[in-house]
């Protein structure tokens, strides 16, 4: 009897220690993908590019809102249920059913939340259902630019390519083409107005931006390689890939297409890419590096020229102040050798949540984003001023873009003050600054980032054969795009789904 009662006990305290095991990692999930999608996160293929590329160089705020967000409801929870165990512990074998069949519904309620709202806000079964779907769409429109003519100038132009971290048209007031009754971005309205704009109206507009290229890594592959980031899901565990692989272990990026920075480099360009957070973070470093051998300058290329203190280290690294001072000095420094250059930055001060507002901004708004928006406005304006002051600018183009829509989360008070935004299409910012190319036609284009690949090349004065190049087509020319001949739907539709094209390229 006395054995029996044992092994009931030691049953007892197996299946309690497992429901309660269940129970944390349920409730974890659920925290971090409420966090996630609230983070702007518009794919489970984002998801799963965040789990395989690197992490290193990601925001302390960042990294400590989310565990502070997540961590201590599930350390309270598993506290108070092992406490109830323990106590039960001393109970009745009769107690001990009643609780075990208390935890276990409860563990069951959880579980199924927690699954259909990883499913439905995470995009996990649209994500499963487009696995199982092959098209042939990017291998029916793909246009390799090693297949077409690209007729560069004799004399090479620089390019100076500025990210833009999140950047909207939307931030604009409604009268210029934003969703906001205050323009929260009027310098960069300016530049947008006094040049090159494209626009899907006859107000200023944007890019839409398709699936896949909606975090910074894919939204500077797509506007440099013209294709989505269809981040591959083979045999092998993401799990895996995430707690033991490196990144150069993954495969992330197709390497068998030619890309912007490679078409540079064989025309003889010195190629530096400049941010203020760690290049490793998202495959940076190795996308650029490995496709058209830029030079990078980032965060701890700062510290190790002893440009900034050891100890140093604000928001993603240093902030756009500091950026700004440091692109200018490279500047010219390219400027003056005897070859063209082409000078790619990326911002990060207006990367979600809230952005990072430094003490030399004004504070015209009562919210933290609006503000971090119009002090990047005002940055990147006296920066596109200082370039046109320099000798080197007359052979200059500048292209302004911004990387993607941002993710600043969907609760946040910062969207209250938009207008319309239901029936509002965000799209991303984009300038083209002394380019040698004359649009065509400005206004009733259909656009996305991914357009950008051979417009920004169009913009240097290349003349290219078929005004295509990747997915993207030239806005300078007549030719329509994607969007305009397919529509954004159905774009975005056939983009999601599994490209056996696209799979042998990134292989």
């Amino acid at each position: 009897m006395k054995t029996r009662k044992k092994m009931t006990l030691v049953r007892y305290k197996v299946f309690m220690t497992i429901l309660i095991i269940v129970a944390a990692l349920a409730l974890l999930l659920l925290n971090a993908s409420r966090w996630v999608s609230h983070s702007g996160i518009l794919s489970f293929e984002q998801v799963i590019f965040l789990l395989r590329a690197p992490r290193v160089g990601a925001s302390p705020t960042v990294i400590w809102e989310f565990i502070w967000g997540n961590i201590p409801i599930v350390i309270f929870v598993v506290v108070v249920s092992v406490l109830v165990f323990i106590q039960s512990l001393k109970w009745q074998q009769k107690s001990q059913r009643i609780v075990l069949m208390i935890f276990a519904v409860g563990v069951l309620i959880l579980s199924s939340i927690t699954w259909n709202y990883v499913r439905i806000e995470l995009h996990v079964q649209a994500f499963l259902e487009n696995q199982q779907i092959y098209s042939t769409f990017i291998e029916d429109h793909y246009v390799s630019p090693q297949d077409v003519d690209l007729i560069f100038p004799d004399e090479r132009r620089n390019l100076i390519h500025i990210y833009l971290e999140s950047m909207e048209v939307t931030y604009m007031s409604i009268e210029d083409g934003g969703a906001f009754n205050e323009n929260l971005i009027p310098e960069l309205t300016i530049l947008a107005r006094e040049y090159v704009n494209f626009s899907q109206s006859h107000q200023l507009g944007g890019a839409f931006v398709t699936v896949n290229a909606t975090w910074t890594s894919a939204g500077m592959f797509a506007q440099t390689a013209g294709l989505p980031l269809n981040v591959p899901v083979g045999g092998d565990s993401i799990l895996t890939d995430a707690l033991l692989l490196t990144y150069e272990e993954v495969a992330l990026f197709p390497s068998e297409i030619m890309t912007f920075g490679e078409i540079l480099e064989a025309e003889g360009y010195r190629q530096v890419l400049m941010m203020g957070s760690d290049a490793t973070f998202g495959g940076r470093r190795y996308y650029f590096t490995e496709n058209g051998n830029y030079e990078i300058w980032d965060y701890h290329t700062a510290i190790q020229l002893g440009l900034l203190p050891e100890d140093y280290h604000v928001w993603w690294g240093f902030e756009g102040e500091h950026l700004f001072s440091f692109a200018k000095e490279k500047l010219v420094e390219l400027g003056g050798l005897n070859e063209p250059f082409n000078f790619t930055m990326l911002t990060a001060d207006t990367h979600f949540e809230d952005g990072f507002l430094s003490e030399q901004c004004e504070e015209p708004f009562d919210i933290q984003y609006a503000n971090v928006l119009a002090c990047s406005s005002r940055m990147v304006y006296d920066f596109v001023r200082w370039i046109q002051a320099q000798p080197f600018y007359e052979n200059t183009t500048i292209v302004i873009t911004g990387d993607h829509l941002t993710m600043q989360s969907v609760d946040s008070d910062f969207w209250e003050a938009a207008s319309n935004l239901d029936d509002y299409e965000r799209t991303v910012y984009h300038v083209f600054i002394n380019a040698v190319a004359e649009p065509e036609i400005m206004n009733d284009r259909l656009f996305t980032t991914i357009d950008f690949f051979p417009t920004i090349l169009a913009s240097l004065g290349v003349q290219i054969e078929g005004e295509r190049l990747g997915l993207g087509t030239n806005l300078f020319s007549t030719e329509q795009t994607l969007v305009e001949e397919v529509g954004i739907d159905e774009m975005n539709e056939e983009l999601q789904r599994r490209s056996a094209f696209f799979e042998i390229l990134i292989r």
